[in-house]
């Protein structure tokens, strides 16, 4: 049985066409565990912040995009924030990272 965020993820993935909320680049699915466009589950609204697993508050983020916006953060850019510069500068594309 899957969980509720997974639904959720999944529900976001068909919503964005399988394209990342952040960089607009094609995911691939969540199974590939070591791909950095694996699809991930992204609260817009962190948990620890008082965000909630609602499907309102998730949307379908690559793993690069989700990872980068927490690591070594002690507050995470806003998503508007982050999908802006995420798109201006271009991630590398699916096809030029290779698959795992």
């Amino acid at each position: 049985m899957r969980s509720r965020v997974a639904k959720h993820r999944h529900s976001a993935f068909q919503a964005q066409k399988g394209l990342c909320f952040y960089c607009n680049q094609p995911m691939v699915s969540a199974k590939k565990k070591h791909h950095p466009n694996r699809c991930t589950a992204e609260h817009l609204r962190a948990k620890c912040v008082g965000g909630s697993d609602r499907a309102s508050n998730i949307v379908a983020a690559c793993w690069h995009c989700n990872h980068h916006r927490h690591a070594g953060k002690q507050h995470a850019p806003e998503p508007s924030e982050w999908k802006e510069l995420m798109q201006a500068t271009n991630k590398p594309s699916i096809d030029s990272v290779g698959t795992f």
